[in-house]
């Protein structure tokens, strides 16, 4: 990311515009928004610091019951110490397509 943020100070409009799309992109791809990358790491309410890595793993035991996408996110979400809010309502809402998903 600091690379192609690095390009945002160039001289041509064009590589300006281009870094911005690819600084963009790479957010989307891990489920962060820019407010996500400039807020203040806010650590998660204490029950949801204890207990999020453990539903990361609980949601990573149905491979098979996981979009790409998903396997992607939660797995980058293992490395982390913390994570955002976001983050969090995004690892409840897999757990509980998850729960819709072993009911079929």
């Amino acid at each position: 990311m600091a690379a192609i943020l690095g390009r945002l100070g160039s001289d041509q409009a064009g590589e300006v515009a281009a870094a911005a799309h690819m600084a963009s992109a790479m957010l989307n791809r891990n489920g962060l928004t820019w407010a996500d990358l400039l807020a203040p790491d806010v650590p998660p309410a204490e029950s949801e610091e204890d207990g999020w890595r453990a539903l990361v793993v609980s949601n990573l035991q149905y491979p098979g019951l996981l979009s790409d996408w998903e396997k992607r996110f939660l797995q980058q979400l293992l490395n982390r110490k913390r994570i955002s809010p976001r983050q969090w309502q995004k690892v409840t809402q897999i757990a509980e397509q998850l729960r819709e998903r072993r009911a079929w």
